[in-house]
């Protein structure tokens, strides 16, 4: 039952549209799962320690992973058909202007 409780208590972290709250419950959360004596809760509790600015960032963004993924994907596809520029620069400009739409110079 404690398992389910501190599930359940971790998914309201989405919930949060004030990066501040998100971070109270985040650290009340934390402290709540690292005390709880569950191991796959502390370890989880640990991982999110180390990655809480990227947890906190969701308030902020709303990107779901999905189009995260579909636009790093993207950049992948051109960055492999650009192989063979001489600088870096070259490919960057390249991902800028397929991927933002911007137009050519």
């Amino acid at each position: 039952m404690k398992a389910c409780l501190l599930k359940e208590d971790l998914r309201r972290i989405g919930d949060y549209r004030s990066t501040a709250w998100a971070a109270g419950h985040l650290r009340q959360w934390l402290w709540r799962s690292s005390h709880s004596r569950l191991d796959p809760f502390t370890k989880l509790a640990r991982m999110l320690r180390s990655h809480r600015a990227g947890v906190l960032a969701w308030t902020r963004i709303r990107m779901p992973n999905g189009a995260l993924e579909g636009m790093n994907n993207e950049a992948k596809v051109i960055s492999h058909h650009a192989f063979g520029y001489r600088t870096p620069w070259t490919d960057i400009a390249n991902i800028y202007h397929c991927c933002a739409g911007l137009p050519l110079p």
